[in-house]
């Protein structure tokens, strides 16, 4: 792996961007990657220096709602990405007046989470879990898991704990995660 800030591209002060893009493409040609992943849509225009720099295909998965303005900014005429990738049909929709910008052929959905039936499930460890949190068997857990900041809704996720535990008592909610620094 490696790490590196991939600031955004600045028409004022390039430098950084091209600078950095530069690093990663030089690092990246040496292993002989046959795409780029751009893993967040925020940081696509960073990505786009690589497909230049590089000549490979790139994938963009967004993460979260984007608007049209951000779209037509990021994704418009020679930017658009090779592929686009949701992580569910609702998040797709949601964004649909969007998602437009890019042809519906490069738009697919690749769900988030494991396949159980594949990957098997942690049962083993079911029950330990239970009585640490001091949940019952008859209770259903519900929870959320991802880096605490405002972009991944949490708060939306609160306000469906608060309404469905007033009308199911037999419910918990449980929220993994930790500040971004």
């Amino acid at each position: 792996y490696r790490i590196n800030p991939m600031p955004l591209p600045d028409r004022k002060w390039p430098i950084p961007a091209l600078w950095n893009a530069w690093r990663v493409a030089r690092w990246a040609h040496a292993r002989q990657p046959r795409f780029i992943h751009c893993n967040e849509h925020n940081i696509y225009p960073f990505a786009l220096l690589l497909r230049r720099l590089l000549r490979l295909p790139l994938v963009c998965h967004v993460r979260f709602r984007v608007e049209r303005a951000f779209c037509e900014w990021a994704f418009r005429g020679r930017r658009v990405p090779d592929a686009l990738l949701w992580t569910s049909h609702q998040q797709r929709d949601d964004c649909a007046e969007a998602a437009d910008v890019v042809p519906a052929a490069r738009q697919h959905v690749v769900p988030l989470g494991l396949d159980l039936t594949t990957f098997g499930t942690l049962g083993a460890g079911r029950g330990e879990t239970r009585r640490q949190w001091a949940v019952t068997e008859d209770e259903v857990v519900v929870g959320t898991a991802s880096a605490l900041r405002p972009i991944k809704r949490i708060e939306d996720f609160i306000t469906l704990a608060a309404r469905l535990a007033a009308k199911h008592s037999r419910v918990t909610f449980v929220i993994a995660g930790t500040a971004m620094p």
